[in-house]
């Protein structure tokens, strides 16, 4: 009978009840659509990608900047998707498939993805590190740290997902040192693409998104790690990539003026960043670690403009403005950790 039972344990390893994920999760709900009070479906797996679905995933529509998930929803049941998760009702999806309508399907995804994984970065030292310059560094230097400390610690950024001597795919697999790269014969990353492809290690951002975050951190988890440290773009921030990552330590290394095509000024840029320190909200655990000389541009890469240059490069937006020239970007990232001891 033991042996039974541990045989029962296994098979539902990976596997989740839909109303409970959403519950675990705290995601509200708009509407369940062909899906009775009293009924529920297995989950094996989250998707956000139509093109990854495997059998027994929920798929996420999420709206990008210039695709919206909502348009594959489809596709992704065709390839073994159980339930939809969207903003807006599906049409022409069949009346068998649950349709799981919330206000807000990219700020369900992270939920949805810690419940499922299992909340992994709580179990883990985790560090966040972020930063106009210097993140990549910093991250390495971290992780040197972790492990003369003897604890194994997984790097997540923009050279790649790494653990000790394991490389990560973006899902948090490990990719094995002799296994074939599917996509070898391909000149860019997916066919109609104009970024060149570099190879099975390639990652696609700085910082994964939501739901690669949760996977990757429960893949180190899994592996051994007990410490994880990631670089934290203003992107994903802004974004919510790193929503209900827990973070113990929070990095800041300096800020330039760099990103403005997404962020629109200097004080959106910082603001951005800010937020990671902003969710440091337990002062005995969590810390933040600031460089205080990050108080303006560290490139100065302006000084040597007179000022009819420089008042037409701020007016271009290729330089800060005269209030950001200045600017105290230590003592402002200080105030939003909270300041005190746990600086």
């Amino acid at each position: 009978e033991g042996e039974e039972g541990e045989d029962d344990e296994e098979d539902e390893e990976g596997v989740a009840l839909l109303r409970e994920l959403f519950e675990y999760g705290g995601v509200a709900v708009s509407e369940w659509v062909s899906l009775g009070e009293d009924e529920d479906v297995e989950v094996s797996g989250i998707a956000n990608d139509s093109r990854v679905v495997l059998g027994g995933d929920v798929f996420v529509c999420i709206v990008g900047a210039t695709v919206d998930g909502h348009d594959f929803a489809l596709d992704a049941i065709a390839a073994g998707a159980v339930a939809v998760v969207c903003s807006r009702p599906i049409p022409g999806l069949s009346e068998d498939t649950p349709q799981v309508i919330v206000p807000d399907t990219s700020a369900a995804l992270p939920r949805l993805a810690a419940a499922f994984y299992g909340n992994p970065s709580t179990a883990l030292t985790t560090v966040g590190v972020t930063g106009t310059n210097g993140k990549t560094t910093t991250t390495y230097l971290v992780r040197a740290i972790m492990e003369a400390a003897g604890m194994p610690c997984g790097v997540i950024g923009t050279v790649g997902y790494a653990l000790q001597d394991i490389r990560l795919t973006p899902h948090g697999g490990v990719w094995e040192p002799h296994q074939r790269d599917p996509t070898a014969t391909r000149s860019s990353t997916s066919p109609g693409w104009l970024a060149p492809y570099r190879g099975k290690y390639e990652v696609p951002h700085t910082t994964p998104d939501a739901l690669q975050c949760q996977q990757l951190l429960a893949g180190m988890l899994d592996n051994g790690a007990t410490a994880a440290v990631m670089e934290v773009s203003s992107h994903a921030l802004a974004q919510g990539r790193v929503d209900c990552t827990d973070f113990d330590v929070a990095v800041f290394t300096n800020l330039s003026h760099d990103h403005l095509d997404f962020h629109g000024s200097m004080a959106a840029y910082r603001e951005a960043k800010a937020e990671l320190f902003r969710r440091l909200s337990d002062p005995e655990r969590q810390r933040a670690v600031i460089n205080i000389d990050a108080w303006r541009d560290p490139d100065d890469r302006y000084a040597d403009d007179d000022e009819k240059t420089l008042q037409a490069r701020r007016k271009k937006g290729e330089a800060p403005g005269e209030e950001d020239a200045d600017y105290d970007n230590a003592a402002y990232f200080v105030a939003a950790a909270g300041g005190g001891e746990r600086v």
